[in-house]
């Protein structure tokens, strides 16, 4: 397990944990919310579906499901993929009230407040939907306790950020 790392940025606590993974060849930081610097680097990229292609992608699902597909898939913004494939699979394994029903309220309850551009990077909701992707299927448990664990063990949701080279060894 990482050590977090604690520093006072102009009298704000800033606490932080150097990842031991990669995302395309980056090194991660992982800022706990909710201090996290302007400079801190580059947010993980959105994850969404090509909206050029939603009636194609509307054409994958049945007919009664196709409105909650379509309202999910803008809802989720930022991570719109992510619902896709969790719907897709879950009305392939008949449960798709089910997924829909935990994606509106995670939605209602947390993502709302998100802006879409930091969807990708929140800890708190890859544990969400990794919890979900291992509900339907599509990957290990041990991959959702991990994500869970990262959450808890650090006290709280956070931000991952992809660092430049030249911040490796800096303190931001």
């Amino acid at each position: 397990m990482s050590k977090v790392i604690t520093i006072q940025k102009n009298g704000i606590p800033i606490r932080y944990v150097d990842a031991d993974n990669r995302y395309d060849g980056r090194h991660i930081r992982i800022y706990l919310l909710p201090g996290v610097p302007t400079n801190a680097g580059a947010l993980v990229p959105r994850y969404d579906v090509d909206e050029s292609k939603m009636s194609e992608i509307l054409a994958l699902f049945k007919e009664d499901h196709r409105k909650k597909v379509s309202e999910l898939i803008k809802l989720y913004d930022g991570r719109s993929a992510d619902a896709f494939v969790l719907l897709d699979e879950a009305e392939k394994l008949d449960r798709f009230d089910e997924i829909a029903k935990k994606l509106t309220d995670y939605y209602d309850s947390d993502l709302k407040y998100m802006h879409p551009d930091m969807r990708m990077s929140r800890t708190d909701v890859n544990a969400f939907l990794i919890q979900l992707y291992a509900d339907v299927g599509l990957a290990p448990q041990k991959d959702a306790d991990n994500a869970k664990g990262l959450v808890e063990r650090y006290g709280g949701a956070g931000l991952m950020v992809l660092l430049r080279e030249d911040q490796l060894n800096e303190v931001i």
